[in-house]
């Protein structure tokens, strides 16, 4: 039975677009993924941690390829909406207030002097959809929080 709540829970977070940000690559790259949701108007707010002797570079996936939007601590993009910052061992791309066309893949990719390589990704959604994503993950750890409880 426990088993079986357990699927059950981790097959509604699937459904509600829930990551855990975690999964793995080859031997010397390390990947993930996140999803954030928003309203026009907020703000959205990805890390990547970085590593000594390392770089780290973030892109936006866009229609005729990758674009770079940041190379270590540097914008590279002119829009002053996005910012970056360095944060307790990571870059942190922020984005505000947020609009729909901000919405895509955004990429951070870092490197260490070991040549390990650390990738992840960030599905970003901008629009009238971010609040239901919230809500429908919220409602989704409710029920799981319900659900444990009956065990």
């Amino acid at each position: 039975m426990t088993t079986f709540l357990c699927t059950l829970v981790a097959a509604l977070g699937a459904l509600a677009g829930v990551s855990d940000g975690q999964s793995s690559g080859s031997d010397n790259t390390s990947s993930g993924t996140s999803v954030v949701s928003q309203m026009p108007g907020g703000t959205v707010s990805m890390q990547c941690n970085f590593h000594p002797g390392g770089t780290v570079l973030w892109y936006k996936q866009e229609s005729d390829g990758k674009m770079e939007f940041a190379r270590d601590a540097q914008l590279i993009v002119s829009d002053n909406r996005y910012q970056i910052r360095s944060e307790n061992g990571a870059y942190v791309l922020t984005i505000n207030p947020t609009r729909e066309e901000d919405s895509g893949q955004f990429m951070c990719h870092s490197s260490d002097m070991r040549g390990m390589i650390y990738e992840h990704t960030f599905l970003v959604t901008i629009g009238a959809g971010g609040g239901a994503s919230r809500t429908t993950a919220a409602y989704v750890g409710t029920i799981a929080a319900a659900l444990l409880l009956l065990i």
